[in-house]
């Protein structure tokens, strides 16, 4: 863990909300005054250890390497520390999950690689974008059978959901660990995407067209390919709050490798049909806002903007609530979700959870035990609900 060097008060006026403009700008494609700026406000290892906890510690460092900047020794070791840590833990992790997708091959189960594992098969070089977990994403149809081989490939499910039939129907994903110690977390999406409503306005076979190979872990995977990835980026990124570095600085990279490749208009037309032109537009803003952009990045914004309704605005603004509103998260689901009998299994789901999701919150067996749990459920989902928010650090 990367520990952060005190603030002088004389430079009170570096917090992270500034400072995270600033690493920004060095990441960006007009670095030389950022990396002035830092330089003479002698907040190098803060800035470090900022990256380092965004993720993208790596990125800087290689960024200030390239433009030979004369960094303090400290901030050097800092950042190259967490390469190395990165390329280790991002190893591990890819050889951990080599046996299930190489399972998966011999199955025939067609899979793709999503996010952090992607692009460290197509873009990034090692230990440059840290990885939390293995994105997978299978064909909806598939999903017994995918579960089947990663049990038989040792892989365990992770805790169960509120109904037998929530994945693959009302949720969108299912978690499964690697046999290895330490467990490896492998997210087995059968849709792209946590909202429900875009499980109603984007086709079974989203970002299954025009895939990319890509070696991975010694095998041979499939990625999205240009348009499906900036997409699934894009959108990523918007419905968790669009605000972490890491993630807009993927469509950044991306953009820059793979620019070439994007019809801008294809895109625009391709949001417009899949409901998801604001989150893509959101997103692409955010990215310009915060490493600035060239003529592609700006035309991008520009093409994405003004496809959106009240029901769009409302689901890309409670995709983030999740976890810390619930209740919320749920009425405004069951509101922006098209179709009205879907609607009413997903609110079903959610009231009326299983028995193998309350035995996970109340694990006292007796007499009227599943009552106790319901209500220990909404105990908790109240807590978390009225909570007073933190204050930001």
């Amino acid at each position: 863990m990367t520990r952060k060097r005190p603030i002088d008060p004389a430079q009170a006026s570096q917090t992270p909300a500034s400072v995270w403009p600033l690493i920004g700008r060095c990441l960006g494609d007009e670095p030389a005054g950022a990396f002035r700026e830092v330089a003479r406000s002698g907040l190098w290892e803060y800035v470090a250890a900022e990256a380092c906890d965004a993720g993208v510690g790596a990125f800087l460092y290689a960024a200030a390497q390239r433009h030979g900047i004369d960094l303090p020794v400290s901030a050097s070791r800092q950042m190259r520390a967490y390469r190395e840590h990165v390329a280790a833990a991002n190893s591990y992790q890819l050889e951990s999950v080599r046996k299930a997708l190489a399972r998966l091959q011999i199955a025939k189960v067609p899979f793709l690689l999503l996010k952090g594992a992607a692009l460290n098969a197509v873009l990034y070089e090692p230990g440059l974008r840290p990885m939390t977990d293995i994105d997978v994403l299978i064909r909806a149809e598939d999903v017994s059978t995918a579960e089947k081989v990663l049990r038989n490939a040792g892989c365990r499910p992770g805790a169960d959901l509120l109904r037998e039939d929530f994945y693959p129907k009302y949720y969108c994903e299912r978690e499964y660990f690697t046999g290895t110690y330490p467990p490896v977390k492998i997210d087995l999406h059968c849709r792209p995407f946590h909202v429900l409503r875009y499980a109603r306005t984007m086709p079974e076979g989203a970002l299954w067209s025009g895939t990319m190979e890509a070696g991975c872990a010694g095998l041979t995977v499939r990625v999205p390919g240009p348009h499906s990835m900036l997409i699934h980026l894009c959108v990523h990124a918007a419905c968790h709050g669009g605000t972490q570095l890491r993630w807009l600085y993927d469509i950044k990279c991306w953009l820059d490798r793979f620019g070439g490749s994007i019809d801008l208009d294809r895109l625009a037309a391709q949001c417009r049909r899949w409901r998801i032109a604001l989150p893509v537009h959101r997103a692409l803003t955010a990215t310009l806002e915060a490493f600035g952009g060239n003529d592609l990045l700006r035309a991008a914004v520009e093409a994405t903007d003004g496809f959106a309704g009240p029901l769009d605005r409302l689901a890309v603004a409670a995709a983030p609530l999740a976890g810390r509103a619930p209740v919320l998260h749920t009425v405004c689901t069951a509101l922006t979700t098209p179709g009205l009998r879907f609607r009413l299994g997903y609110l079903a789901a959610v009231l009326l959870p299983g028995t193998g999701h309350l035995a996970q919150i109340y694990p006292h067996r007796h007499a009227g035990w599943q009552l106790a749990a319901h209500g220990t459920r909404v105990a908790s989902i109240l807590r978390r609900t009225l909570r007073p928010s933190e204050p930001c650090a």
